[in-house]
């Protein structure tokens, strides 16, 4: 014997996590431990480590056996190395460099002095298992063990444990890992524990016979319930100690507790309408510090498709995903998602969340209201509360372009604690008031660029404003350029905005159907503003003497980019510049001629407006209409008539 639980229990509040559970661990006996997410697996392997305490009961080990634990996620110190850290946790096991070297080359851990904040939520738990193994021990306990790792290194670690001459016990969802090496399984069923010999076909076999032979009894005892409340109701007197006991003894079996029916987990899928066209992706290609993760890659998602997606630890997976989504720009090519698809991301890790706040709250974010398959409408309470449904009030902020007053409007919808907001605002400003009413559980529906925290119509808006963008640029060089062998430009891009990163996707998208003459994107750099302009100009211009000109998805940058241009001595003519918002600087480079040979702009009259329509039919799921922001290119040929139309005066 290893380790033994007697009588232990366990809560979580006021929740038995573990009922009156009692066991026994021999030496050399491989475990699996199985269970719907929640019912206390980890909690077990905890209190088996020593890292959690029981409430009651006794837990045992054998004097002299050492345990080795994995959890799910490890808490290592910052500013230690890889190797810092393993040598810190097995100082007192005498384990040599070349036991470790071996074991972290598994795990593609080859870096030894990379710092521990460094490290991916992946490598972090492929540390802390090769710790677990590193670290001689009678018993291991592995949490998830194969979350993070490619296929060669499952199969090297399931030929590991097999040929591992010391007790195991592991928690994991993948099931022929589990058949390949447990020879026993335990299962965590609302509290209670119970005990399988066998890999997991057979506990899957035992258990469905355990769950036959408890229903047979339950319905052997609500026969004779139904027998005696019979004779209970006919009249019969405890009189008699006869009838005294048989009394008694329905009483006794009465109150026994029913089992509970196996679990079922059933979802309705939340449904919108999906038009014919889905998810394009075209030609794209990504790399990062010479390296390639794809290149030249192009596909269509359909309606129905189910796609998985393998490769080795690093080879660009997630990147990937995240490039379809927008939230990467790729080097070369671009992804176009259709208007009606909604794209949900269930990430590695939880980084986008904020663990201060409530459920409730989470779920509101991303919809107050959610249609069903079945043509029902829930919210995000009742999802949690199972409340009655409750509608979206929205609230058009009429004072937009007025900072004072758009302020005073968001204090005062705080008071009254509206269910959503819809506004415009047009300055940073008010990005705390913004805030106030979305900690306080009230959605805000933004229609406009300047706030870091978007709810998904700027994004739509975006893509279509930077294709303009590209479009403009595309023009230009087929008028101007169109001699030339190979035409190369820079694009500026913001990717910490992820409505920006849906304009700079735009605007690949643009060139890419519009140009026809051959061009490459020499580089892509973030520039919002005039400072990173310069300064991104200067080292663009510098590596690529032959660039011919630079899009970008803010005037600010671009005019960063003029400075350097000037300061660097390049013929401005010779070179062009295509941005947006219409800045007056800019609008006054084009009126001259120079670098500026187009560009796309902002609408003033009536912006606010315009996208506020735009912002409540999205909210409530209709076609957000014509994007009546952006307007044809502005040259020098028609710098004039835009001015005087959208009430600019050039000094």
């Amino acid at each position: 014997m290893i380790l033994s639980f007697e009588n232990v229990n366990f809560k979580y509040v006021t929740t038995p996590i573990l009922d009156d559970v009692s066991f026994v661990l021999n030496e050399r006996e491989k475990w699996g431990v199985v269970g719907i997410n929640g019912s206390g697996k980890s909690t077990l392997l905890k209190i088996m480590a020593g890292r959690e305490k029981a409430d009651s009961g006794n837990v045992s080990v054998a004097k002299g056996f050492d345990i080795s634990y994995c959890p799910q996620n490890d808490d290592f110190i910052n500013g230690h190395t890889i190797m810092e850290t393993i040598r810190e946790r097995v100082k007192e096991k005498n384990v040599e460099d070349y036991q470790i070297k071996n074991i972290l080359t598994r795990f593609n851990l080859n870096d030894y002095d990379q710092k521990i904040e460094l490290l991916s939520g992946g490598q972090r738990k492929r540390l802390s298992l090769a710790i677990a193994l590193i670290t001689p021990a009678d018993l291991y306990l592995l949490d998830e063990p194969t979350n993070h790792l490619d296929q060669d290194m499952i199969l090297w670690l399931e030929d590991f444990l097999i040929n591992m001459n010391k007790a195991l016990v592991m928690v994991t969802h993948d099931r022929y890992f589990l058949s390949r090496i447990t020879s026993n399984m335990m299962e965590i069923s609302h509290g209670k524990v119970y005990c399988y010999q066998g890999n997991y076909a057979d506990y899957l076999q035992q258990r469905q016979m355990r769950y036959e032979q408890m229903m047979s009894m339950e319905r052997k005892r609500q026969n004779f319930l139904r027998r005696e409340i019979e004779w209970i109701r006919a009249g019969a007197q405890a009189r008699s100690t006869k009838q005294k006991s048989r009394i008694q003894r329905y009483e006794a079996v009465a109150s026994q507790q029913a089992p509970v029916e196996q679990d079922k987990l059933t979802l309705q899928s939340a449904v919108s309408r999906l038009g014919g066209k889905t998810i394009e992706i075209k030609n794209i290609s990504k790399s990062y510090d010479g390296i390639e993760l794809f290149h030249d890659f192009s596909d269509v998602i359909l309606k129905t498709d189910r796609i998985g997606i393998i490769g080795n630890n690093g080879c660009g997976k997630t990147t990937l995903l995240k490039t379809i989504m927008h939230q990467i720009i790729p080097d070369e090519g671009y992804v176009e998602i259709g208007d009606t698809v909604k794209i949900g991301y269930f990430a590695q890790g939880n980084e986008h969340m904020d663990p201060q706040m409530r459920l409730i709250d989470y779920i509101k974010q991303y919809g107050e209201v959610v249609q069903t398959a079945d043509n029902e409408t829930i919210t995000a309470s009742a999802m949690q509360e199972e409340a009655d449904a409750q509608g979206v009030q929205l609230i058009i902020n009429d004072a937009a372009g007025d900072v004072t007053k758009q302020i005073a409007a968001l204090e005062n919808w705080l008071a009254q604690g509206v269910s959503a907001v819809v506004v415009m605002p047009i300055d940073q400003s008010i990005q705390s008031y913004v805030d106030n009413l979305r900690d306080a559980g009230i959605p805000v529906i933004c229609g406009a660029t300047r706030l870091e925290r978007m709810d998904g119509f700027v994004g739509v808006v975006q893509a279509e404003y930077g294709y303009n963008i590209g479009k403009a640029a595309a023009d230009w060089i087929n008028a101007n350029l169109a001699d030339k062998d190979v035409v190369k430009l820079a694009l500026l891009t913001n990717s910490t905005s992820d409505n920006l990163v849906a304009r700079s996707n735009g605007i690949l998208k643009g060139l890419e159907e519009n140009c026809k003459v051959k061009y490459e994107v020499v580089a892509t750099e973030d520039a919002y503003t005039t400072d990173a302009g310069v300064s991104v100009g200067e080292t663009i211009l510098t590596a690529h003497q032959d660039i011919d000109g630079f899009v970008g998805i803010t005037d600010s940058g671009m005019l960063g980019v003029y400075e350097a241009l000037i300061s660097t001595g390049r013929d401005t003519s010779k070179m062009f510049l295509v941005a947006c918002d219409g800045d007056s600087k800019a609008l006054k480079l084009i009126k001259n001629g120079t670098a500026y040979r187009a560009t796309v702009a902002i609408n003033k009259a009536g912006t606010g407006k315009a996208n506020m329509q735009q912002a409540i039919a999205y909210a409530k799921g209709e076609k957000y209409g014509d994007i009546a922001t952006v307007t044809t290119p502005v040259t020098p040929e028609n710098v004039d008539a835009w001015c005087t139309q959208n009430a600019i005066t050039l000094d």
